[in-house]
């Protein structure tokens, strides 16, 4: 795929264009990740998660994504996140509970989206390897919101319930029940997602 073609694929088209893609073309979209021209950049690492969600291909690119977790850059750092969570299927040899501590980080971040993809990406990695759901919620559980600005809470905050959701779906575990308690007694949450929290989980409201 050049990059013409790269630049002109729309996002419906990303699923099968994923299907068909080499080895050699993973490379170079993961080379690609870097580019400053976001209409080259975006639909490359569309491709790239496409890809990661049905073959283990993009897997062997595991080393490059953990070392753009501390990238200057805030997009190459955010992709770093979606692709190592991703890429979690595929790995039964440790990799990602040796990486876990370095995603965390970046909950700390100081760009709101990699904050808030950090969250979400969480919640994918421990559907794959539940044995991190108890490092991931504790850390979830005390989390401060107040580090965001006023408008990211409420969302950041939903994606913390849900991620606390998806630990717990996996295997008990007290802080997550305890995060997710917190969550709801507190007022930055709608009467909407509340009662959705609820309904995945209606013993909290005991």
């Amino acid at each position: 795929m050049d990059l013409y073609a790269l630049s002109e694929l729309k996002k419906e088209g990303i699923p099968e264009a994923a299907k068909y893609l080499t080895r050699e073309e993973i490379a170079a979209l993961t080379a690609l990740l870097g580019e400053k021209n976001d209409r080259i950049r975006y639909p490359a690492f569309l491709l790239l998660c496409a890809r990661s969600e049905i073959a283990d291909d993009v897997f062997p690119h595991w080393d490059a994504f953990c070392a753009m977790l501390g990238d200057e850059l805030s997009y190459r750092r955010g992709a770093a996140l979606r692709l190592l969570a991703l890429n979690a299927r595929w790995d039964d040899s440790g990799r990602t509970e040796a990486v876990l501590g370095a995603i965390l980080e970046r909950l700390d971040d100081e760009i709101p989206f990699v904050v808030r993809w950090c969250v979400q990406s969480l919640g994918v990695i421990v559907r794959f390897h539940p044995a991190c759901g108890e490092t991931i919620a504790r850390r979830l559980a005390v989390f401060d919101l107040s580090g965001l600005r006023e408008s990211m809470r409420k969302s950041t905050l939903t994606d913390i319930a849900d991620t606390l959701l998806a630990v717990r779906a996996v295997r008990p575990c007290e802080a997550a029940d305890q995060g997710i308690a917190d969550a709801l007694a507190g007022g930055l949450l709608d009467a909407k997602t509340k009662k959705r929290i609820l309904t995945e989980l209606p013993e909290i409201s005991s």
